[in-house]
């Protein structure tokens, strides 16, 4: 009978795939989302500005509006890692290799996704600029004001990716911090995302430039940004190698993501370096 070694692969792949396929990343429910079954990509719609509605005209017809609407494709590219498993892990560590593994490819998926995501977001030509060093109410307003001006459905929902200094900086305004404006008592909890002036506010350790003078975050439409993902969006293979005494773990994904309406999407510079002394002073 063939070795096996001391692991259940079947088992293993089992336990693997059931926790892979309930991992969320922060930045995964905060844009459009589509699934195709065949292809390398998929077309977002850009819906054209109407001009409302029209009276009949002189000959009783009612004249066509005629907006120009096209399309933008997100491209799929496929992604792994790959880990391993040595037997005298498995019958000799203080560490559970198993649970090690599984939690290794979790995290791995869900930075991935992230990353993906804003990596898009990076793309965008549209910015504001700060008033001073450091953010402030008045800033988020005339963010909003671009966002908004820029023919973004009131309807979808918007979310601000931030870094942890302008999260922190956030907490200190009283329009979010006092119970008199916030319904919530947001100083009390240990939280990673809030809801102000229409927005979902994420803190996000990963944007880029963080903890730098120049970080970058964002405020964006979820409208305004696709991700598109293959119908089996993520799976996994373990394999035996008896002859190095180990198991090779290997989670995949095939996805991509895109900036899809560049008004949508807000890129704010942020000074992390001042924002985190004024906080320590």
């Amino acid at each position: 009978m063939a070795d096996h070694g001391p692991l259940d692969v079947e088992a293993f792949k089992r336990d693997i795939e059931l926790e892979l396929q309930q991992t969320e990343s922060l930045l995964g429910q905060t844009v459009s989302t589509q699934t195709i079954s065949s292809g390398d990509g998929m077309y977002f719609p850009i819906i054209a500005k109407n001009s409302g509605m029209n009276e009949r005209s002189g000959d009783g017809e009612f004249p066509f509006d005629n907006p120009v609407h096209t399309r933008v494709k997100v491209e799929l590219v496929e992604k792994a890692v790959k880990d391993q498993i040595l037997y005298k892990d498995l019958q000799t560590s203080q560490v559970n290799a198993k649970e090690a593994a599984i939690k290794s490819q979790m995290a791995a998926v869900e930075t991935e996704f992230d990353n993906a995501i804003m990596t898009a977001l990076d793309a965008t030509t549209e910015t504001f600029s700060l008033a001073g060093s450091a953010v402030t109410a008045a800033d988020v307003r005339g963010i909003l004001a671009k966002l908004y001006g820029n023919y973004v459905s009131p309807s979808s929902p918007v979310y601000g990716v931030v870094s942890p200094a302008w999260f922190q900086q956030m907490m200190g305004f009283k329009e979010v911090a006092s119970f008199d404006f916030n319904g919530n008592k947001l100083l009390t909890k240990a939280q990673q995302s809030f809801n102000w002036m229409g927005v979902t506010w994420i803190m996000h350790p990963s944007v880029p430039g963080v903890g730098t003078s120049s970080a970058k975050c964002f405020v964006y439409s979820s409208a305004c940004v696709g991700h598109a993902a293959a119908a089996n969006t993520r799976g996994t293979n373990v394999e035996h190698d008896g002859a190095n005494l180990r198991y090779t773990v290997t989670s995949w994904l095939y996805h991509g993501a895109k900036v899809i309406q560049n008004g949508g999407v807000i890129e704010i510079t942020h000074n992390d370096t001042t924002a985190q002394t004024a906080m320590a002073a």
